[in-house]
Order: C-alpha cells, then sequence, then structure tokens
C-alpha cells in the first residue's frame, strides 16, 4: 500500500470523527472525567468514605469512555431530538478507490450577499467575492473552487456540509455586503464543512475608496485562519492592477455580465471593459476580458455571436497583446492568447500559449478546457479527455466545462455516461443550449431523430439569436430526408447570420443534397474575395466545383486554399457538420494526375485515422471516410465493408452518400445502399 494511499486513509477517517463530533465529544469527556475525579478525591475524604471510592470513579471514568465514543459515533443530538449519525453515501461501484476527503487547505469563496434590497449592488458584491477567490488561488498550498462551480450556489439553500461535499473543500468562504452613501459593512466568515464550525469571524466598517484594502485584510485574516504556509513569509498584495475604483467596479460589472455566455450579455461585457480601459489604460485584466469576450462572440460555430471570424480575431488581438504587454504573468492573458490562436487555426500556437497559462496557474479551468479543444483539433483524443476531466476536477458546476467532458465521453462512446453530464448541466443552467445540442447528438446517434429534432427546436426557442441550431436542425431534417423542412430551417438560420461558416456549409448541404448544382457554383463562388480569400471559402468553391464534375478547377481552389487534411478532417472529430476536404483534395490530385501526391495523402489519412480509433474515438463517420479512402485507392470491397461497417454504426447522411465524389466508384458498382 502507498504511502499516500495510507495518508488518504488516516485523512479521511480523521474527517470521519470529526464529522460525527467524536473528538468534540471526547474531548468534554475527558474535561468532565478530570473534573470528576479531582471533586471524589477532594470530597470524599471529608465524607469519610473508602479510600478505593476514588479509585472507583477513576476506573467508571475509563471504562466509560469507549461506550461514549462508541454512542457519539453512533448518534447525533440535533434540534430534533437523538438521531443517528448519517452515513456517507457509498461509493459508486465502478469506482475503484472511495472519494478522499478534501485537503484542510481547500475553501470554496461564495458570492456574498446583498443586503439593503439595492440590485444594482448585486455585481459589487459578486464581484468582491471573485477578487477575493481569485487572489486567493493564486496562494501556493491553497487549493479553491473555481468561480462558476462555488457560485452555482449562490441562491441554494444547502447547508455548508453539501456545499463541501459537492466542490470537496473543507472550508467555505461567506459574508454579507452592506453598501449605503460610500460606506461598507461588509461581515464575512470562514466555516468548517465538516461540522458547520465557525473557524473565524469578522466584521469590517469601511469607506468604499478602502475597498482593496478591505480585500487585503480579508485575504490575510483568511490565511491565517487556515494557517496557509507562503513563500517568503510574506502574503501577496490584493490589489487588481489598479487604483481607480470606477476602473475596478466597472470591470467587475463586465465580468458579470461575461459569465452569463449569451450574445447580449457578452456585448454588454465588452461595453463594461472598455469603459475599464479607458478610466485606467494600464489595468491589463478588462483587456483579457475583451479579448474572451470578441473571441466569444465569433461565428465560429462554438461562439455565441455573428462577428466573423476574421474581424473577431482582429478586435481581440490588440487586447491580447496589451494584456501581456501590462502583465507579462497573467495567466488569463496567456490562456486568451491560445484560445485566439485556435480561432486562427494555429493549433501549435494555441497549445503553447496554453501550456505556459497552466505553468503560471495550474488550476485555471478555462485553460484546461480550451487546451482540450485544442488537442481535439489536433486528433490527440486522449490528452484532450485528460484536460477535459482536469478542468472538470477543477470546476465541476461550470455548465461549459461539464458540456466539454460530455462530448469527450460521446466521441469514446459513453453515452450515458455523456447523457448524465448533459443533464446536470441542464440542471444547473436550464438556459445554457450547449448542452442542448449535446442531447441532440445523443439522439441523433440512437436514430431517435425526431427526438433530436426536439432537442434542437428547444435549444432554438431559448437562444432564438444563434444562427447555429436551426443551422444543425437543417443537417438533421435532411438525414430524416426531410428536404422542405431543412430548406425553411436553413432560411431560418440565414436570417440571423448568413456569413456564418457552418450556415454557409448549411446551404452548400441543402444545394447539394436537391441537386440544385448551378446554385451551389454560383453560392460558392459569389463568396469568394480574389486573393483575400480564406481557406475555407476556397475550399467549399473547390468542393462544388468536384461535385459537378470539374476537378482541374476544384484543384486549383485547393492548391490556393493549402492542403491540410488534419484541419479538415469532417466531424468524425467535432460536432458541427465539415465536408471532409482533404479527403476531396485527395480526390482531385488523383483525377487531374497528380496520383503520387493524392495517395501520399491518402496515406496520411490512415495514419490519423489509426491514431483516432487507438484513442478511442467511436464515431461512424470515421468509418465512412474510411470507405473514401479505400475507395480512391481502388479497393472496393474493402470500401464496401467500411461503408456497411459506417451504416450498422448509426451513419444515416444518405445525401451526402449519394453525391459524395470520393465514393462514386463504388455507386457505379451499385453496391451501396442509399
Amino acid at each position: 500500500m502507498s504511502r499516500s494511499l495510507t495518508l488518504g486513509k488516516i485523512d479521511r477517517f480523521y474527517r470521519e470523527l470529526r464529522r460525527r463530533k467524536v473528538i468534540r465529544v471526547a474531548a468534554f469527556y475527558i474535561v468532565a472525567s478530570w473534573v470528576a475525579i479531582e471533586v471524589a478525591s477532594v470530597v470524599f475524604p471529608e465524607l469519610m468514605l473508602p479510600k478505593w471510592s476514588v479509585r472507583l470513579v477513576i476506573l467508571l471514568a475509563a471504562l466509560g469512555f469507549p461506550f461514549v465514543i462508541m454512542l457519539a459515533w453512533i448518534f447525533d443530538i440535533t434540534p430534533g431530538g437523538v438521531q443517528r449519525t448519517p452515513e456517507v453515501a457509498a461509493a459508486s461501484a465502478k469506482e475503484v478507490v472511495p472519494q478522499a476527503a478534501p485537503p484542510q487547505r481547500s475553501l470554496a469563496v461564495l458570492p456574498f450577499r446583498n443586503i439593503g434590497g439595492d440590485r444594482e449592488n448585486e455585481y459589487f458584491c459578486e464581484g468582491l467575492a471573485e477578487d477575493l477567490l481569485i487572489v486567493l488561488s493564486r496562494v501556493q498550498g491553497l487549493r479553491v473552487a473555481a468561480r462558476s462551480s462555488a457560485f452555482a450556489f449562490r441562491d441554494d439553500t444547502s447547508d455548508v456540509r453539501t456545499i463541501g461535499e459537492k466542490l470537496n473543500v473543507a472550508n467555505v468562504l461567506e459574508g454579507s455586503v452592506r453598501k449605503s452613501d460610500g460606506h461598507l459593512r461588509i461581515a464575512v466568515r470562514l466555516v468548517d464543512t465538516a461540522d458547520g464550525y465557525q473557524r473565524w469571524t469578522q466584521v469590517f466598517d469601511r469607506e468604499l475608496g478602502d475597498i482593496f484594502a478591505i480585500q487585503d485584510e480579508i485575504s490575510r485574516a483568511v490565511f491565517d485562519a487556515l494557517d496557509v504556509e507562503i513563500y517568503g513569509a510574506k502574503c501577496p498584495q490584493i490589489v487588481p492592477g489598479t487604483h481607480d475604483i470606477e476602473a475596478y467596479n466597472l470591470y467587475l460589472m463586465g465580468r458579470h455580465q461575461f459569465h452569463k455566455r449569451t450574445e447580449e450579455s457578452l456585448r454588454s461585457a465588452v461595453r463594461f471593459f472598455e469603459q475599464a480601459t479607458e478610466r485606467d489604460p494600464r489595468f491589463a485584466l478588462p483587456y483579457s476580458g475583451l479579448a474572451d469576450a470578441y473571441a466569444l462572440l465569433s461565428a465560429s460555430g462554438e461562439g455565441y455571436g455573428p462577428i466573423p471570424v476574421e474581424e473577431a480575431i482582429a478586435r481581440a488581438a490588440p487586447m491580447v497583446e496589451r494584456a501581456l504587454e501590462l502583465d507579462p504573468r497573467l495567466a488569463e492573458a496567456h490562456a486568451s492568447l491560445g484560445f485566439l490562436d485556435r480561432l486562427r487555426h494555429d493549433s501549435a500556437g494555441a497549445e503553447r500559449a496554453l501550456r505556459h497559462a497552466l505553468e503560471l496557474n495550474p488550476d485555471y479551468p478555462m485553460a484546461h478546457a480550451w487546451l482540450g479543444l485544442t488537442l481535439t483539433d489536433l486528433g490527440r483524443l486522449r490528452e484532450a479527455r485528460a484536460e477535459f476531466e482536469r478542468a472538470y476536477e477543477a470546476d465541476p458546476l461550470s455548465p461549459i466545462i461539464g458540456s466539454n467532458l460530455g462530448f469527450a465521453q460521446l466521441k469514446s462512446g459513453e453515452l450515458e455516461a455523456a447523457r448524465e453530464h448533459f443533464r446536470r448541466v441542464i440542471e444547473i443552467a436550464p438556459e445554457f443550449t450547449v448542452a442542448h445540442s449535446g442531447m441532440a447528438h445523443i439522439e441523433r446517434k440512437l436514430g431517435r431523430l425526431e427526438k433530436a429534432q426536439e432537442w434542437w427546436e428547444r435549444a432554438s426557442h431559448i437562444n432564438p439569436n444563434r444562427a447555429y441550431y436551426p443551422a444543425s436542425l437543417a443537417l438533421l431534417q435532411l438525414e430524416a430526408e426531410s428536404p422542405q423542412a431543412a430548406e425553411h430551417s436553413v432560411q431560418r438560420a440565414e436570417a440571423i447570420s448568413p456569413n456564418d461558416p457552418l450556415i454557409v456549409r448549411a446551404r452548400m448541404t441543402v444545394l447539394i443534397a436537391a441537386q440544385r448544382d448551378a446554385e451551389l457554383l454560383s453560392f460558392t463562388e459569389d463568396r469568394l474575395e480574389g486573393e483575400r480569400s480564406g481557406a475555407e471559402t476556397l475550399a467549399n468553391a473547390a468542393l462544388a466545383q468536384l461535385v459537378t464534375g470539374q476537378p482541374d478547377k476544384a484543384l486549383r481552389y485547393y492548391e490556393r486554399a493549402g492542403g491540410d487534411l488534419q484541419q479538415w478532417t469532417s466531424d468524425a472529430l467535432v460536432w458541427t457538420w465539415r465536408f471532409p476536404h482533404g479527403l476531396h483534395y485527395a480526390n482531385a490530385l488523383l483525377l487531374t494526375g497528380a496520383r503520387e501526391r493524392g495517395l501520399a495523402l491518402l496515406e496520411e489519412a490512415d495514419r490519423l485515422f489509426d491514431r483516432l480509433e487507438r484513442d478511442g474515438l467511436v464515431n461512424p463517420d470515421l468509418d465512412y471516410q474510411r470507405a473514401g479512402v479505400l475507395a480512391l485507392r481502388g479497393d472496393l470491397e474493402a470500401a464496401a465493408t467500411a461503408f456497411q461497417r459506417a451504416v450498422q454504426g448509426g451513419w444515416r447522411t444518405h445525401w451526402w452518400g449519394r453525391r459524395d465524389p470520393t465514393l462514386a466508384a463504388l455507386r457505379e458498382r451499385k453496391t451501396l445502399s442509399l
């Protein structure tokens, strides 16, 4: 048995003794017994009692000790009377080792309560707690629950024991704020989650201008209460990078809006962050906030807004540069850079920046989550899954982090585990529609297309301004052989955001499925912008040429786009429809006589597919794309087998199979059931 496991068992046993109040009862019994023995030794001789009577008291006290300890372990004295102490829920049968007790140096900072009824002060209360959380999370030796997990208990009536179990923390820092005419009264208390015992409490009466000093006082008091070891015996300063109270307030308001993650709230966050930088141009955090907000407002398929990706990058890039210039060691800024590099399709740069962010702050959940997405882009699914799990461990109640882990499980074929994660996210945040899309994908994989459509419609109803949902519904309706319904859904999506890459692809799918080839060619070529055309725009135009029988022109467009199979592997990797342009590029090379180059690209595809399978990817689109590779190589028997395997695994994109150029030879042999 390892030393860490032994220490873990000792720690869990100690925590259970405290939870059942055994230590407290034992201490009380020992003190009471000592008093009784002292009294007996003085009083009994005066009463002429025999000498052995004092020894009898000592013996009875010793014999009673184990019985008292046993009763303390079994029963609790509660307001409702003496009750049996509730057992800790048994571990799941799937768990190898029971969950360890939380480390003593761990806490969750709950949002401070706003006393006084002025709703405009809520952002201040939330922001004050959040800044304490940020500062405390940077202290070595102290584990702090992530913001979204801790703040999920904002309106929750759970007691501290429940909060401690859900967040796996030993302590909770909670407080209240009364703000009036520039005066603050902040009451703070540190509570032990094992027994609800207040370890420390204090009230701060200050002027509003002293807010940074108050944060410093509160944090230092928490350090003392937890006996956290600080390097150099010096606590870090709490000033968050500005001495301008108005800039700080604007930043808090921006962050309050940012965490809601809707288009409207993100635009509001941008306004507040911009105002914060105007008040104090040397305040680094709002610049990082601006970069993230612009990135999330992009029409990237994973964003929440309609801003074209190139424009979002152009807005975000200077903000990241400014944040890093002001504070080169700001982990949030390096994570923002990584997320921005991912939007640029610079996966290697994104990985470097995100890993550096985690070196600066290993517990930053979004850096883990964004690194997981980047590794997914690179086809390194096993590593990506580990990052999603680390993010979830750090922030288990974050809707986006829970959804990311759900999608990772979905890729591995763990449908029920994924469903449970999406269900929990919807329970925590009913308006967070990313989890609804996850449910839609699960129902689609199970062949329950009507159920899947219901989830897409529900997401679209909750978030009517996001074109992603009607576009995804259109793709599902094509699978259900409902082309008119798909046309209507694409029109809905185009009315919201016609330039979103997914909406462009959705329009192409409708035109391809309906064999409206003239419209397809016109649609894709009209989107070209000469030398400024982006890679995906060129690739879409190339595919249109290939589908309509013009491989020479298709190859010219693909050459201009730059061949990159790994970025163009279709939704074998992602859950947003993408044409597998890498395979079509190989096809164009073969059809135009560049056979050696085409076969080399197909070999690269084979290596990629093998790695994805080793990493546990379970997706019928992978078998479908293998069929395309084999057909292009001329191995039609193996291609037909791979195609049947895809159908048996749940592939049902028949509209595409009827037109896919990579399967032309199989269609000619009439071996496909389409």
